[in-house]
C-alpha cells in the first residue's frame, strides 16, 4: 500500500521532542496586531504556473458555518489503511487496489464528489475536464478492450501534463494516443506508481485517448477486491489560461462574484489574445479565484477556531480577522476579499496558538495518528500542537491542497506546527498551500509531492531536517519568507528519474533580499543544485559600457558579490577574466549580451547553468563554443546572422529549449549540438550546412518538424532519433543516411527518399511508424535493421540497382509480397526475420544473392511461403546457402536484361531462347569477402560457365581480367585499397554464345612490368586508360633478335595503329602520378576487340585453340626460337592440359623475376590475360590449349584417369620411345631463400635418356629478372646458365651458381623428395651435405655473384627395377628397361640393364 513498510517504520518511528521550557515570546499589542503578523510570517504569495485542477475544490454549495468534525477522525497506528478517507474539503480520495476500502468509484475512476452516476461519454469535452480527468480499465474478458478519451483545447501554445500507470499481471498493452498519434505504448509493463507525462501543444484542438487490452482474462486476490490488471490514467491538465478558465467558469455557480471576476478577465483577453498583459492578468485572476474557493471553507474553519481563542482569552486583538471572514459574501466577494480574511485569521491564529511556545517544547505521539479530513496529524496534547502527516489516501483527487493551521479533536483545537513524513505519493496535488502556523518541517515533511512546481514555506519556519522535498520532480521554485535561514539538513536528491533516465534537479530559491548573505553561507540552501535569488525579481546589474577586464569591479560595484547578481546586461568588450567573473555568478538567471562586442562565446562558458533560462546574444557574434549553453534552461535563443561556427554539445540537454533560430550564415555544426532538447519543437537547417552531424538533435522528443534544404549531402548517425517526426522528405542532393538517423520516430508515417540517395545505413528508420517504402533507383545499400520494427509498414518497393540487404534490414513488417531486384548481391540470412504476412518472394538475380549463413526469411513458417526465381537460375537457387531453406520454388517469367555475375554461375542453356532476348552479361568483383575452397580469404569475383543445347545471344558483355592477382594471391601481397580490384573474372563457354559488344576491364598493377595477353585481336589505341594521369607502355618480343644475340631490340614498343594478336603475349607497364614513391596501387584500362564480328566472338570459343611458334636459329641453342604466347582462353587454364612437353618460362611480376616449369612435372595454373615464354621444339610447330584445361580458379585439381589431362605425359612419353627409350626421370628442385623466405628455385632433372647438350625439349634457360636486388640460382653447364636442366648422370655432378641480391644469411635447401640422393659441396669452407631430409645448408654471403663455390653431386640414381626384380636380373640374362619392365630383344636405343650391369644399345 503506497509507500513501502519499510519507508514508513524508517520515518514514522516514535519521535518525542524534548520538553525543556523555552524564553516565552512577548505578546503584542492589539492596535498594530497586522504589522505583528508581518513581522511573524510575512506576505501570503503563492507564484507560479498555475494548472488545471483535476478535482473542483468546493463544488457543493458553500458552508456558511463548519461544525466541530471529530465525529469523522478514527486514531490509527501509523501502518493501519483509513476508512472512508476524505481530504481537507470532505471529498473521497481514489481507491487504490490495495486498499481496503468500499468508497464508490464513477465510471472513469473518479470518487467523491460530482456526477457519480452519470453515464460518461465517449469523448469527454473540454469543459467537463475537471471533474472527469481520470480513468481506470475495467477489463474483465480475455480479448477485451477498454478505453477513454477527453477533448484538450489549447488556445496558444501549451503545456498537457498527466499521470499513468499500469499493472499487467495477465499481460495486457496500455496506449495512449494524441490525435491518433501515439505517444506512450506499453506491452508487458508494471508501475504501480504513477509516471508524470508532459508534453508542450501548439494551438488547436486535440483529442487525448487511453486504451487497455487484456490478452487472458483478468482476475483478482482470493477476497476479490484487487485487480491483477488493469490501466490508469489521472490528473490530466494544460497550462492553457484561457481554455481553463473557461472551464473553470463552470464550476463557480455556487460563487456568483467570483464567476463575473473570472468572466471579465477571460472576455479581456480574449478581445486582445495577443496581449501578454491581460493574459497575465488572466492567469493571476485565475489563480487567486481557485485559492478563493479552496480557502472559502477553510474561513469558515477558522472563524470557528477564532471565536474558540475569544473565548479563552487572546493575549493579541484577533477581532478585526473575525470580521474580514464574517464579511465574505459569496454573492459579493472579490477574490482579494477570500485571499485577505484568509490570510489575516492564519496570521492570527499562528500568533496567538504558538508564538509563545519553543519546538523543543513539544512531544508528538507518533504512535498514535489520527485521520481529519482526510489528512494525518500526530498531536502534542499537552500544548495543543499537531504535526501533520499529510493525505491519507495514496494519489487522492485533490489538486490545490491546503494545510489547515489548526484542527480540531475532542473538541480541542491544535495549531497545526510541524509537518512530518507525507506517508503517501501525491501525483494530482498541483499547488500545496502551507499554514502559518508552521514552524517545524521533519525528515521527508513535503516529500512524494510529485506535481508541484512552486512551494512557499512560510515566514515562522524555523527547522528542516533531511530530504525535506524528496521525490517532488517537478519543483522548481521554492520561497522561503524567513528572514534567518531555517536550519536544514537536505532537501532532497539532486536527480529523478524521468522516462527511464536519471536527470539532475534542480531548484531556485527565493529568499528575503537582505538575507542572502545568511543564506548563502548556510551549505544546505547554497548547493550546487540550488540558485538563491534575492527578493521576488532578484538582482539585475547593468553594466553600461565597459572596458575589457572591468566587469568584476563593475558588479561589486552595483551589486556588492558577484553571486548575489541573477539578471546581467552587458555592453562592451570582455576578456578571458570577464568570462570568469561570469563564472563566479553561481546564481545567474538571466544574461544580456546584446551590446556586448564578443565574437565568440567560449566553450563551456555556462554549461550546467541550469538556472539560465534567457540569453540575449549579440550581433557580432560568429562562434559558440563546445557545450557553451550545455544543461541551462534556456526556453528560446535568437543566433544571430553572423554566426558561422557552433561546436559539439553547444546547447545539449536543454531540456526547456522550444525555439531556436539557426542562421543562414552557420557552415559548421558540431555534433550533439542540440541533443536531448526534450521541448524543441521545429527547426530549419541552414543552407550553408551540407551534413547534418551525428547526434545533433537525438533524444529531441518533442521534434515534429524539420526543414532541409535541396543542398545536404547526409543525415549523420542518431541526428534525429528518439524525435517526434511526422514526415520527412530527404532532400535531392542526399546520398547517405546515417545509422539511428530517424530510429524511434514512432509517429514518423511518411518517408520519401531522394533520387541520389546510396546508402541507408544500420537502424535508420527502426520503430518508425511508415506504411510504404518506395526506393529510389540510385539505392544500393540497405543496412542492419535499416527498417526493422516498422510494424506498419505493407508496401516495399525496391529498386533495380539495389545490391545489398543486411541483416534485419527489413524486419518485423506486413509486407505481403516483396520483389528482390536483378542486381541484388548480398541478401543476409534474417534480412526480412519475423515478418509472418510475407508468402511471396519473386527474387530477380540470376545469381542467387549471397545470405551469409542462413535464410532470409527466418522467424516464419517456410512452408507457407513462395519463392520465384528467374527460369535459368532455379537449381541455383534451390542448392544456394539461405535460399535452399525454402520449401517451395517456382520459376517466374521474369527474363533479366542485365545479369550481373559476381561468383561461381553455372548456366545450362535447357531450353531454346526468345531470339530477341539479348541481355547484358557483366562479369565482375565485389567487396564482400569470402573464404575459398583451399581457405584462403578471396575477394568474391564472377565465374560463368556456359552449357547446353540453345545458343546465347547477348547484346554487352564484359568481364575484369588482372594477369597480376595470381602472384598477389601467391605472395599474399596487399597495396591500398585497391587489392581487391585484381581478381580476374572467368568465362567458360562449352556451349555457343555470342555478343554484339564486349568490353574488357584490364586491372595492372602499377611500376612494375605485366605480361599480358588477349583472347581477341585487340588495336594498341582501343586499350583505354579509365584514369587519364595514368601513363603507359606496351612492347612485344622479338624471337628472331633473342637469337640473332641482339639484346637491345628483343623488346620493340609498339605504336597506336599497331595489332595486338589473340594467343601472342606483350609487356605492360603503367604508373599513375600518385604512385611515383611505389605505392604499388593499379590502374583500370578498357579492351575493345577489332570490330570484326569473327574476331570479337574469339573470347566464346568452345575449342581447342592452338598458337603457332616460330622458328629462330641461333648460334646458342639456349637463345633459339624462343615465342612470348598467351593463355588465349578468358578463364584459368591449367598447363598439364597443354599439348606441349618442354619447359616454358613465366614472369612473377611481384618480384620482377622470372619461373621455369615444366608441364611434366608441375601443375601451373595459367592466370587469364597471363603471358609466358616457350621455346619451340625442333619438331613442334605449334602449341595447343586443350579446352579441358580451363577452369575457374587459381587451384590445381585432382586429375581423373578418364581426363585427357596426362597429355604431356604422353608426349614426353613418345617422344622418349622414339627418341631413345621410355626413361625414368628423377627431379631434384633445389631453393635459394634469405632470412628464411624463399628467393628462387631451379631444378635438376636425372634423365638416362637426355643428353649433356642443351635441349629445346627438356631444358630451359635460365632468364635474369629487373631487379638487381632479387637472388637468383641456377646450374652451369659451360656458357649456359639453367633454369632446368634435365641431363644424364654422366659424372653425377652440377656446377651450382648464384646472385645474391642483397648481403644476409642464405640457405640452400631441397624443396621436394626424390628417389635420388643430393649433396651439396661448398668448395670455399670443403663442407658437403647431403640435402635430402635436412634444412639445408645456411651461409653468409655479400650481394654478388657466386659462380664455382657451390657443386651438387647426385648419388645412386634409383633405376625403377624393384628388389625382386633386380635379384632376377642378377640371376640370368634376362633385359630389363631402366623402370624394371622386362623386353626381349630390345632394338631401341638406350640404357637398359641385363645381368645386373648397365648395357647401353
Amino acid at each position: 500500500m503506497g509507500k513501502t513498510n519499510a519507508k514508513m517504520q524508517g520515518h514514522k518511528a516514535v519521535h518525542v521532542l524534548p520538553l525543556s521550557k523555552g524564553t516565552p515570546a512577548v505578546g503584542i499589542a492589539s492596535s498594530s496586531y497586522f504589522a505583528a503578523c508581518a513581522r511573524h510570517v510575512g506576505a501570503l504569495a503563492l507564484f507560479g504556473l498555475m494548472f488545471c485542477p483535476v478535482q473542483v475544490m468546493a463544488s457543493r454549495a458553500p458552508r456558511i458555518a463548519i461544525t466541530d468534525s471529530s465525529e469523522v477522525v478514527s486514531p490509527v497506528l501509523p501502518d493501519q489503511g483509513t476508512t472512508t478517507p476524505t481530504d481537507s474539503i470532505g471529498n473521497g480520495g481514489t481507491v487504490l487496489p490495495d486498499q481496503s476500502t468500499t468508497t464508490p468509484t464513477d465510471s472513469i475512476g473518479n470518487s467523491g464528489a460530482g456526477d457519480t452516476d452519470q453515464v460518461l461519454p465517449d469523448t469527454i469535452p473540454f469543459a467537463q475536464l475537471w471533474k472527469h480527468n481520470s480513468w481506470r480499465s475495467t477489463n474483465e474478458k480475455a480479448g477485451s478492450t477498454t478505453q477513454q478519451s477527453w477533448e484538450i483545447i489549447c488556445n496558444r501554445p501549451t503545456k498537457l501534463t498527466f499521470n499513468y500507470s499500469c499493472y499487467n499481471g495477465s499481460y495486457g498493452t496500455f496506449q495512449v494516443t494524441l490525435n491518433d498519434s501515439t505517444i506512450i505504448s506499453r506491452g508487458n509493463w508494471d508501475s504501480t506508481e504513477d509516471r508524470l507525462y508532459q508534453i508542450d501543444l501548439p494551438a488547436g484542438r486535440y483529442v487525448l485517448k487511453a486504451s487497455y487490452y487484456t490478452r487472458y482474462d483478468n482476475y483478482y486476490d482470493p477476497d476479490g477486491l484487487n485487480e491483477y490488471c488493469y490501466a490508469r490514467i489521472s490528473g490530466i491538465a494544460t497550462d492553457d489560461v484561457q481554455a481553463n478558465a473557461t472551464a473553470y467558469l463552470g464550476t463557480l455557480a455556487d460563487y456568483p462574484a467570483l464567476k463575473q471576476e473570472l468572466q471579465t478577465a477571460l472576455d479581456n483577453s480574449n478581445a486582445a489574445p495577443d496581449d501578454e498583459a491581460l493574459y497575465n492578468t488572466l492567469a493571476a485572476t485565475l489563480n487567486d479565484v481557485r485559492k478563493a474557493v479552496s480557502y472559502y471553507p477553510l474561513i469558515q474553519k477558522d472563524i470557528v477556531v477564532a471565536d474558540s481563542i475569544l473565548n479563552e482569552g487572546a493575549y493579541v486583538d484577533i477581532s478585526e480577522a473575525v470580521a474580514l471572514g464574517r464579511a465574505i459574501d459569496v454573492n459579493t466577494s472579490t477574490s482579494a476579499d477570500y485571499l485577505a480574511a484568509f490570510d489575516a485569521l492564519e496570521t492570527s491564529i499562528a500568533v496567538q496558538v504558538s508564538s509563545n511556545q519553543s519546538i523543543d517544547d513539544w512531544a508528538f505521539n507518533t504512535s498514535q495518528r489520527y485521520t481529519i479530513d482526510n489528512m494525518g496529524y500526530y498531536l502534542d496534547q499537552e500544548h495543543k500542537v499537531a504535526a501533520c502527516t499529510g493525505l491519507q489516501t495514496e494519489n487522492a483527487d485533490v489538486t490545490d491542497l491546503v494545510i489547515p493551521s489548526t484542527v480540531r479533536y475532542n473538541d480541542v483545537t491544535y495549531a497545526v506546527v510541524a509537518l512530518y513524513d507525507n506517508r503517501y505519493n501525491q501525483n494530482k496535488v498541483r499547488t500545496l498551500t502551507l499554514p502559518r502556523t508552521l514552524r517545524h518541517i521533519n525528515d521527508n515533511g513535503l516529500s512524494d509531492y510529485r506535481a508541484i512546481t512552486d512551494l512557499e514555506i512560510p515566514a515562522n519556519v524555523e527547522r528542516m531536517g533531511n530530504y525535506i522535498v524528496y521525490n517532488c520532480p517537478q519543483l522548481q521554485r521554492i520561497k522561503v519568507n524567513a528572514e534567518v535561514p531555517p536550519t536544514l539538513g537536505s532537501l532532497g536528491d539532486d536527480s529523478y528519474y524521468e522516462d527511464g533516465y536519471a536527470t539532475d534537479r534542480y531548484i531556485k530559491i527565493i529568499i528575503p533580499r537582505k538575507s542572502f548573505h545568511a543564506y548563502r553561507l548556510v551549505n544546505a540552501w547554497n548547493t550546487d543544485h540550488n540558485v538563491l535569488i534575492g527578493g521576488d525579481e532578484g538582482v539585475t546589474v547593468s553594466t553600461g559600457k565597459i572596458a575589457a577586464g572591468d566587469l568584476g569591479h563593475v558588479v561589486i560595484e552595483e551589486a556588492g558579490y558577484l553571486q548575489e547578481v541573477n539578471k546581467l546586461i552587458i555592453e562592451g568588450e570582455l576578456n578571458a577574466d570577464d568570462w570568469s567573473k561570469i563564472g563566479q555568478m553561481t546564481n545567474l538567471t538571466e544574461l544580456d549580451l546584446s551590446k556586448a562586442l564578443i565574437d565568440e562565446i567560449p566553450s563551456y562558458a555556462f554549461n550546467e547553468r541550469w538556472a539560465i533560462d534567457k540569453v540575449v546574444l549579440p550581433p557580432t557574434l560568429k562562434k559558440i563554443g563546445s557545450c557553451a549553453f550545455q544543461k541551462t534552461s534556456l526556453t528560446s535563443v535568437n543566433i544571430p546572422d553572423n554566426v558561422e561556427t557552433i561546436e559539439e554539445s553547444a546547447f545539449s540537454q536543454a531540456k526547456k529549449l522550444q525555439e531556436v533560430h539557426l542562421p543562414d550564415s552557420l557552415t559548421s555544426l558540431g555534433r550533439y549540438a542540440f541533443v536531448s532538447c526534450r521541448s524543441l519543437r521545429t527547426v530549419k537547417i541552414p543552407t550553408k550546412l551540407k551534413e547534418i552531424p551525428w547526434y545533433t538533435f537525438d533524444g529531441c522528443k518533442s521534434l515534429q518538424s524539420v526543414e532541409l534544404h535541396d543542398s545536404i549531402t547526409g543525415i549523420g548517425d542518431y541526428a534525429f532519433r528518439s524525435c517526434d517526426l511526422r514526415e520527412i522528405t530527404l532532400p535531392k542532393s542526399t546520398t547517405w543516411v546515417g545509422g539511428y538517423a530517424f530510429n524511434g520516430n514512432s509517429n514518423l508515417s511518411k518517408v520519401t527518399l531522394n533520387e541520389g540517395l546510396i546508402d541507408i545505413w544500420a537502424y535508420a528508420f527502426q520503430d518508425t511508424a511508415i506504411d510504404t517504402l518506395n526506393c529510389p533507383s540510385t539505392l544500393r545499400n540497405i543496412y542492419n535493421a535499416a527498417f526493422a520494427g516498422c510494424r506498419n509498414l505493407r508496401q516495399i518497393n525496391l529498386n533495380e540497382g539495389l545490391t545489398r540487404i543486411e541483416v534485419y534490414a527489413l524486419a518485423n513488417n506486413k509486407a505481403t509480397e516483396i520483389v528482390l531486384p536483378s542486381s541484388l548481391e548480398y541478401c543476409a540470412g534474417g534480412a526480412f526475420d519475423d515478418c509472418d504476412s510475407l508468402v511471396t518472394i519473386e527474387a530477380r538475380s540470376v545469381m542467387p544473392p549471397n545470405t551469409g549463413s542462413g535464410c532470409p526469411l527466418t522467424s516464419s513458417d517456410l512452408t507457407k511461403a513462395v519463392l520465384y526465381v528467374p527460369v535459368w537460375s532455379l537449381a541455383e537457387y534451390q542448392l544456394a546457402t539461405g535460399w535452399n531453406q525454402f520449401y517451395t520454388f517456382r520459376t517466374s517469367d521474369f527474363m533479366p536484361q542485365y545479369v550481373k555475375v559476381n561468383k561461381d554461375f553455372y548456366f545450362t542453356l535447357r531450353d531454346e531462347l526468345d531470339p530477341d532476348y539479348r541481355p547484358d552479361i557483366e562479369l565482375t568483383v565485389t567487396n564482400n569477402q569470402i573464404t575459398d575452397s583451399h581457405d584462403n580469404t578471396d575477394y568474391q569475383h564472377g565465374n560463368l560457365t556456359i552449357s547446353g543445347r540453345s545458343k546465347l545471344a547477348v547484346n554487352d558483355f564484359s568481364m575484369v581480367l588482372a594477369p597480376y592477382a595470381k602472384y598477389a594471391y601467391k605472395q599474399n601481397y596487399y597495396y591500398n585499397e585497391n587489392y581487391r580490384h585484381l581478381r580476374p573474372t572467368s568465362l567458360i563457354v562449352k556451349g555457343e554464345m555470342r555478343a554484339e559488344n564486349v568490353t574488357i576491364n584490364l586491372w595492372n598493377a602499377t611500376n612494375r612490368w605485366q605480361f599480358v595477353s588477349f583472347p581477341f585481336d585487340v588495336k594498341v589505341s582501343d586499350i583505354v586508360p579509365v584514369d587519364s594521369t595514368t601513363s603507359w607502355v606496351i612492347r612485344g618480343h622479338s624471337g628472331a633478335e633473342r637469337a640473332a644475340g641482339n639484346a637491345a631490340a628483343v623488346w620493340q614498343n609498339l605504336s597506336a595503329d599497331d595489332v595486338l594478336q589473340a594467343g601472342k603475349g606483350y609487356i605492360m607497364q603503367c604508373y599513375k602520378p600518385n604512385d611515383k614513391n611505389g605505392s604499388y596501387d593499379a590502374a583500370q584500362f578498357t579492351v575493345r576487340p577489332l570490330t570484326t564480328t569473327v574476331n570479337r566472338q574469339q573470347i566464346f570459343n568452345a575449342d581447342n585453340r592452338t598458337v603457332a611458334l616460330e622458328e629462330h636459329l641461333a648460334e646458342f641453342e639456349h637463345n633459339r626460337s624462343w615465342n612470348l604466347i598467351g593463355n588465349p582462353y578468358p578463364s584459368y587454364f591449367d598447363t598439364r592440359f597443354l599439348d606441349f612437353g618442354a619447359p616454358f618460362m613465366v614472369w612473377n611480376s611481384n618480384n620482377q623475376n622470372y619461373e621455369a616449369y615444366s608441364p611434366v612435372d608441375d601443375s601451373y595454373i595459367l592466370a587469364p590475360a597471363e603471358a609466358f615464354f616457350v621455346q619451340r621444339p625442333v619438331d613442334q610447330e605449334s602449341i595447343t590449349f586443350l579446352k579441358d584445361g580451363r577452369q575457374t580458379d587459381r587451384y590445381a585439381r585432382t586429375l581423373v584417369e578418364e581426363e585427357p589431362a596426362s597429355a604431356p605425359q604422353r608426349i614426353r612419353a613418345a617422344y622418349d620411345s622414339n627418341a631413345h627409350t621410355a626413361a625414368q626421370r628423377t627431379v631434384f628442385n633445389i631453393t635459394l631463400a634469405k632470412d628464411g623466405q624463399q628467393a628462387d628455385r631451379t631444378r635438376v632433372v636425372i634423365n638416362e635418356a637426355a643428353t649433356m647438350q642443351y635441349d629445346l625439349s627438356r631444358d630451359a634457360a635460365k632468364f635474369t629478372g629487373t631487379e638487381p636486388a632479387v637472388s637468383q640460382i641456377f646450374t652451369i653447364n659451360g656458357a649456359t646458365r639453367y633454369a632446368i636442366n634435365e641431363r644424364p648422370l654422366n659424372n653425377g655432378q652440377a656446377l651450382l651458381g648464384l646472385h645474391f641480391g642483397t648481403d644476409g644469411t642464405y640457405t640452400i635447401g631441397l624443396s621436394n623428395q626424390p628417389d635420388g640422393q643430393i649433396t651439396l659441396e661448398d668448395r670455399l669452407t670443403g663442407t658437403k651435405l647431403q640435402l635430402n631430409g635436412t634444412a639445408g645448408y645456411s651461409f653468409t654471403a655479400k650481394a654478388g655473384d657466386s659462380t664455382d663455390r657451390f657443386v651438387l653431386h647426385f648419388d645412386a640414381v634409383a633405376t625403377g627395377i624393384n628388389a625382386a626384380t633386380a635379384n632376377e636380373a642378377d640371376r640370368n640374362d634376362d633385359t630389363y628397361t631402366l623402370d624394371g619392365r622386362k623386353v626381349n630383344n630390345p632394338t631401341a636405343p638406350g640404357l637398359y640393364i641385363k645381368g645386373g650391369k648397365k648395357v647401353i644399345k
